[in-house]
């Protein structure tokens, strides 16, 4: 818990102790002292919000029309994609013709994920944006892209971040977009800010292409060093499963796709004996706990799904802490392997190498294993297409899935020697040290862009 005082002066048209935070403070005083003019966003452009969320429903969707904009269309770069587009007819869009935008618009996300901002491209051009969003349009004295660096920046980001409101569902105002200061560099300046990011934008996604080039490759690496040959997989609309066939506690037809079968052929054939994932734990599984809203904010960190990434390496950059209701086995150790169990992202697999200390928190299960199993060639198999298929397939639940401890255990695992083992998991740890690396020179050179534009934009 944070303590300072705010003086009545200081006092604005918010109430809340958050606006006042002292780290807000500081920033809104390097803001008034920026060494280019200061003018609100009011005075540069015209600040429109998204229609009501009743003014498009999911039976207005077309196949080809005007494009929608939605906050899916939104990529991790803040960029907008083309790819899973909606559609509304164009009678719908002419009737909600104020709410259109244009190539060099800027919109920001108003809801879910607040303060993202992307600039119109030309395939948006005279699309509709969703209640989600807020419009700046019409800019003057300064560049789109000039203005969606700014935002972005600690100067900018600061400032948003600050004016969020609402409790349950929280919000940003076409008045609190309004009232954003953004200083007025010349256009020279302006210039160089966007052309230091775009080329920062442009060698971090070099970077995250190699680097998932890489992940991604480990895939055919593990399998073609087990012998395992899998054929080309698809759901089938019809097929016939024989009474015999069912097992007891499964009814679902997905369960019986042909695939599965196909694939637990393939491990079958490979080069090594199979076994089930149990047998290579030393000790029992133990299942993460969930901390209630009264046991959140405390000094215990604890592990979350976000934390374990699709490719199975760690991000521990942001993580949550809780009161002590945690007992010994839910501590995370070296070389535990970890799998999420629930949720959308259900099937993930990390494993733990930090030196910090956590505990397992819900909805993930975690295990060691026994001197026969290398954890970096377990987690390997398991996030294979062998691995991953095995995982889908013992889904249960149609709206909240879930995978059952036990199913886990009863994954299908090659034994190769240890010696394979170990060769496998060098080069897979190899491979995603190259990765992370990677990922890391692609953060680390959007940072420094970004510190460079600050100081050009400070001093």
């Amino acid at each position: 818990m944070q303590c300072f005082v705010v003086l009545t002066d200081k006092i604005e048209r918010r109430l809340d102790p958050y606006y006042y935070r002292p780290d807000f403070n500081r920033l809104y005083r390097e803001i008034q002292k920026l060494k280019y003019e200061t003018i609100q966003v009011k005075d540069i452009a015209d600040v429109i919000c998204g229609p009501f969320g009743s003014s498009i429903k999911v039976k207005d969707y077309v196949d080809c029309g005007v494009p929608l904009v939605r906050i899916a269309n939104i990529d991790e770069n803040q960029e907008l994609l083309s790819k899973e587009m909606t559609y509304i007819t164009k009678d719908l869009a002419k009737r909600l013709e104020s709410y259109q935008i244009k190539k060099g618009d800027l919109v920001i996300s108003q809801r879910g994920t607040l303060g993202l901002v992307v600039k119109i491209t030309d395939f948006f051009n005279g699309g509709i944006i969703s209640a989600n969003f807020i419009a700046i349009k019409n800019l003057k004295e300064v560049t789109p892209n000039y203005l969606k660096v700014f935002l972005s920046s600690k100067y900018g980001r600061v400032q948003l971040i600050r004016k969020i409101s609402g409790q349950v569902q929280t919000k940003i105002t076409t008045e609190d977009i309004k009232s954003i200061m953004v200083p007025i560099p010349p256009l020279e300046t302006q210039n160089q800010i966007v052309n230091i990011m775009q080329s920062a934008y442009h060698q971090k996604k070099q970077k995250e292409t190699e680097a998932q080039k890489l992940l991604d490759s480990v895939n055919n690496y593990v399998l073609d060093e087990l012998g395992i040959k899998l054929p080309e997989l698809k759901d089938k609309m019809c097929y016939v499963v024989n009474a015999d066939e069912v097992e007891s506690n499964r009814a679902d037809a997905y369960y019986y796709q042909p695939k599965f079968k196909e694939i637990e052929k393939s491990t079958r054939n490979g080069k090594y004996k199979i076994n089930e994932l149990k047998d290579t734990f030393e000790g029992n599984m133990v299942k993460g706990l969930l901390p209630s809203d009264e046991e959140k904010d405390g000094d215990v960190k604890v592990l979350q799904i976000r934390n374990i990434l699709k490719n199975g390496l760690m991000d521990l950059d942001e993580y949550t802490t809780a009161k002590n209701i945690f007992s010994q086995e839910h501590k995370i150790n070296k070389d535990d392997v970890i799998v999420v169990i629930t949720g959308a992202t259900i099937g993930k697999v990390g494993l733990w190498n930090s030196k910090e200390e956590f505990y397992l928190g819900g909805d993930m299960v975690k295990f060691k294993t026994n001197n026969n199993f290398n954890p970096y060639y377990v987690q390997a198999f398991l996030l294979s297409n062998c691995g991953q298929y095995q995982l889908l397939r013992e889904i249960t639940g149609a709206t909240n899935k879930h995978l059952s401890p036990d199913d886990v255990r009863l994954i299908k695992i090659p034994t190769p020697p240890i010696g394979t083992q170990n060769k496998i998991a060098e080069e897979v740890k190899s491979r995603q040290v190259k990765a992370k690396q990677l990922q890391e020179e692609a953060k680390q050179i959007l940072e420094q862009a970004k510190q460079e534009v600050e100081k050009i934009i400070l001093d």
